[in-house]
């Protein structure tokens, strides 16, 4: 790796946060730790800025080069910094969060966790999300079992029961789904004699409070399209971003990965396959999109992009995929731009656009089949949650209430019904 000047490193890191949007206080905060890093650097006369250096600095600092959760305040966010300085010097993309410490296991869930999770690859067709979700957990469960000097065999249905207590309330229900899962796994598998699923007790069913889809109106959307400044090449960027996900309600993370090769021409014809469910999905090329996405590959798209339409524009990541975490930053400055009061009580990422979309089509009387069709929806099912938000047809739902001096009325008060 070539050697470069630590204040030079510095000064890049520093433009490419301007460069993403992140806040001055944001950009104050991280330019003092690494004001702190340099003072440190120069006291051991050490000029060039490498990944041992970091790395050495963070051990000084906070003692660790992972994040852990009895860190202080002050020492996460000089590791998240030095972190993200690093990436900067490489010209890797920022990490999403900073990784936890990673901790082995160490009781005999090692001999067949790789065997799990190989399973839920291959059987259970799981993402990659999904089965690290799963390899946390089990690395949390084993640490817990270590810990009390506990042996795989000698788990009961009260020591599952103080493990679960260890875990935040929101993330119980998914851990017992996956500890059961894991034990049925390993006992179809001869890995032991017992059924240990059993031992994972079931919640009594509380529903969960009910919470309605953020969504903004066709004109509060034509005011936020009409706030992105289009003279720019980013610009022309985010504009084709917000239209993306306002006309198609397309996910953050099959807006990224759009290319030039998904769009027929010919057929005016937009053709994915979407990232969270791998299902094919075909979308009629719109004119103010596909004008959109012309005036910015010819006007303003960085050559080293090649056919992904969607690209970084910082000068040290010039042509790269743009994070699907970066696209809120997108959407949510146009849409304070052109509402801003609305914005400050309602949610305005890249999601609340598609939710938005599924609204006021059920507000012109779309059926939810459409719906789901339009949105990639692998059941229809997912698509009845906007039933909530159809005001107008819950109206017609709504049942005449009687009045007060009715005999209705007289027959409760007297408590003979």
């Amino acid at each position: 790796m070539n050697k470069e000047l630590i204040k030079k490193t510095i000064s890049s890191f520093r433009q490419e946060l301007i460069d993403r949007n992140y806040s001055k206080c944001i950009i104050w905060q991280y330019g003092k730790i690494c004001r702190n890093f340099m003072n440190w650097a120069t006291s051991d006369d050490i000029r060039y800025f490498s990944e041992d250096t970091a790395r050495d600095y963070c051990l000084f600092v906070c003692g660790t080069w992972e994040y852990g959760f009895k860190l202080p305040f002050h020492e996460r966010i000089t590791l998240r910094c030095m972190r993200m300085l690093l990436s900067s010097f490489k010209g890797e993309e920022f990490e999403s969060r900073t990784p936890l410490v990673a901790r082995p296991f160490q009781t005999s869930i090692c001999n067949h966790v790789e065997g799990y999770l190989l399973w839920c690859k291959e059987e259970l067709l799981l993402s990659t999300v999904s089965i690290k979700r799963r390899k946390n957990m089990l690395s949390r469960y084993d640490n817990f079992l270590f810990d009390k000097k506990i042996d795989l065999s000698d788990v009961t249905a009260y020591i599952n029961d103080d493990f679960f207590y260890t875990c935040k309330l929101s993330y119980r229900r998914e851990f017992k789904h996956f500890l059961r899962e894991y034990f049925t796994y390993i006992y179809e598998s001869k890995y032991i004699d017992k059924d240990l699923s059993s031992t994972v007790v079931k919640d009594s069913f509380t529903p969960r409070p009910e919470k309605l889809p953020s969504t903004y109106s066709t004109d509060e959307i034509r005011h936020a399209i009409n706030a992105i400044d289009r003279s720019t090449p980013k610009g022309k960027r985010d504009y084709i971003v917000f239209l993306l996900a306002a006309e198609y309600g397309l996910r953050a993370s099959d807006i990224v990965q759009l290319r030039m090769t998904d769009i027929d021409w010919e057929r005016n014809e937009i053709k994915i396959i979407q990232c969270k469910t791998k299902k094919p999905l075909t979308l009629p090329l719109i004119a103010s999109v596909g004008n959109a996405i012309i005036d910015y590959m010819r006007n303003g798209h960085p050559s080293e992009g090649g056919n992904l339409i969607i690209v970084q524009h910082g000068n040290t990541r010039k042509g790269k995929i743009v994070h699907s975490c970066a696209l809120h930053a997108i959407v949510s400055n146009a849409i304070r731009a052109g509402n801003g009061q609305t914005a400050a009580t309602h949610k305005h990422g890249p999601h609340s656009l598609r939710h938005s979309l599924a609204s006021n089509m059920l507000k012109m009387g779309v059926s939810l089949n459409v719906i789901s069709g339009s949105l990639g929806h692998s059941i229809t099912q997912s698509t009845q949650t906007y039933l909530k938000i159809d005001f107008l047809q819950l109206g017609k739902c709504s049942l005449p209430i009687p009045l007060l001096k009715s005999e209705l009325f007289k027959m409760n008060k007297e408590g003979t019904i």
